[in-house]
């Protein structure tokens, strides 16, 4: 992980890399945890994604080639950096307006939620806390 927190790159978050790095981590492990019990968490898995996605991260599905983290909304992809980050903070605002939403979001209930929770703390600094709770993980 310590690679990953070198490479964010700190015009793409609106706090400290540090914190960001701190929510980013704890919201993996989270993620991770659920997933492992079987708990349903699209709202987690879209923290992480946004998140991955900020931060310019590599990838790798289960099945193919590494890659960098697609944009959560538009799935915009490539070098992520801050017109592109605010393109997608956009995007996600305005999908939460529409009346009818996209079949592929009505299927994933708590996507959007995530993604916007992530850009109101990481882009918008609107959120003082991580879009997740913190307090029960061990988190560097």
């Amino acid at each position: 992980m310590r690679s990953h927190l070198d490479g964010i790159p700190p015009d793409n978050v609106n706090i400290p890399v540090r914190e960001f790095a701190r929510g980013w981590f704890a919201a993996e492990q989270l993620h991770d945890d659920r997933v492992a019990r079987g708990v349903p968490d699209w709202y987690g898995a879209a923290v992480v994604i946004t998140c991955r996605w900020l931060a310019n991260a590599q990838v790798r599905p289960e099945t193919g080639r590494w890659r960098r983290e697609v944009g959560p909304v538009t799935d915009r992809g490539g070098m992520t950096h801050p017109e592109y980050v605010q393109e997608e903070a956009f995007a996600a605002q305005s999908l939460s307006g529409r009346r009818n939403k996209p079949s592929w979001l009505l299927a994933r209930p708590g996507w959007l939620e995530g993604v916007l929770d992530t850009f109101d703390w990481a882009w918008w600094g609107t959120r003082a806390r991580p879009p997740i709770d913190m307090d029960d993980l061990k988190v560097g």
